[in-house]
């Protein structure tokens, strides 16, 4: 069974301190204005930390391994980034924005159903749990009355939601370990189709072979043990909180000003998706996962008073997987404002501040990628609709992860 393992950092986190700009942008003519380090003299990630991708005109912030090594790995998983998905909402509301990213579009977001349910419903399983979120709470996106199963590891105790005879969504409250927490899961499932759970040998933390740092990497760590171990998630989620970084962001080092805020969670970041990648690779799963990573919206593309960025559009999204071609998708950005909607002169919605970064790749076609990954083929036009209510088609080149 394919699984697909998707983080979510809610709050924003900031691609141009992880994928800056270098030199020069193909099909942008005006670089030098909006070049990282013009608009970030005191927060922007220098080239020297940087190493550049290729002829894109991007470069990877050096402290990004986990990508970095992974750009044109000749054997296992391999990374790929999209630099502008977005949608047409104005809206900066972290809490709406991720309410429209997991409800695959705010018609559905509305209705309290996420976007894997109805994705579920192409292809249910009963042996299969649709969604396992670890977190302080399931993710929207599975949250409905068309969910076959899906189970949540919390750190807080919460409540059954029974929306039908086969639907229900588990929710285990705070549960010690990943087995107890599969275990009582399968224990509060419709039937028994599974109740096999509880006799998965979960792998100990003793015999990984990644080093995760504390924290948010434990979750990471307890992810990789329960694909080891062979939980049957199609879909696990990871919400990550904290990256709303409105000040001392910065680069790859710290200043007389304050630590670096964006930075320091960064390195976290990066260290915990490769301890991942190196232990389902080790146990020889690596074929069978796609890691995904994504934020609700991104950062002006100047920053403000406070060595930080305030809030602005087109954000990005990484993946990692054996059958992803390496690449950089999405660009060139294009830099001037596009929204009819911002249109003062002087204030903070101008293009001085470049709040409203075009995107060239809708946050529905991401998800759409990770779907067809886990079907194994292409969706038609029939299911795009019953699942994210729109017509899709991205241009060819920016459709990377291959289904097959």
């Amino acid at each position: 069974m394919r699984t697909v393992v998707n983080i979510f950092r809610r709050g924003a986190a900031m691609w141009q301190l992880e994928i800056p700009p270098s030199q020069s942008v193909p099909g942008v003519s005006f670089l030098d204005d909006y070049r990282t380090p013009n608009r970030f003299p005191t927060a922007h990630v220098a080239l020297v930390d940087a190493t550049p991708i290729g002829s894109t005109g991007y470069a990877v912030n050096n402290a990004f391994t986990a990508f970095l090594d992974r750009w044109q790995h000749p054997t296992g998983m391999k990374s790929a980034a999209w630099l502008t998905v977005g949608s047409s909402t104005p809206s900066r509301s972290h809490t709406f924005e991720q309410n429209r990213i997991d409800g695959g579009g705010a018609e559905y977001a509305a209705r309290n159903s996420g976007w894997v349910n109805r994705w579920s419903q192409l292809d249910p399983q009963e042996s299969a749990l649709d969604l396992l979120s670890l977190g302080n709470g399931a993710s929207r996106s599975v949250i409905g009355g068309d969910s076959r199963y899906a189970a949540a590891i919390s750190t807080i105790p919460t409540v059954i939601v029974a929306n039908s005879d086969r639907a229900r969504l588990m929710m285990t409250g705070a549960p010690t370990t990943p087995e107890a927490a599969v275990a009582r899961a399968a224990a509060r499932s419709v039937g028994d189709t599974i109740a096999a759970l509880d006799s998965l040998v979960i792998p100990p933390v003793s015999s990984l072979v990644g080093v995760y740092p504390s924290g948010w990497g434990e979750k990471m760590r307890d992810i990789a043990r329960l694909i080891i171990g062979g939980v049957p998630a199609r879909y696990i989620n990871c919400d990550w909180s904290g990256w709303d970084h409105h000040k001392n962001m910065g680069g790859t080092v710290h200043s007389p000003s304050g630590p670096r805020e964006h930075a320091d969670m960064f390195k976290t970041f990066n260290a915990g998706i490769a301890a991942l990648i190196k232990d389902l690779e080790h146990a020889g799963c690596a074929d069978r996962v796609l890691i995904t990573a994504q934020t609700e919206f991104s950062r002006t593309m100047r920053q403000n008073g406070g060595e930080g960025a305030d809030h602005g559009t087109s954000t990005h999204g990484y993946a990692w997987g054996t059958t992803v071609t390496s690449g950089l998708y999405g660009a060139p950005l294009d830099y001037r404002e596009y929204s009819p909607i911002y249109k003062d002169s002087g204030s903070w919605q101008d293009r001085g501040n470049n709040r409203l970064l075009e995107y060239s790749f809708d946050y529905r076609d991401w998800q759409r990628m990770q779907a067809e990954w886990l079907l194994e083929r292409p969706m038609t036009p029939e299911e795009i609709s019953q699942v994210w209510g729109y017509e899709s088609n991205p241009p060819a080149d920016q459709w990377k992860i291959s289904h097959v």
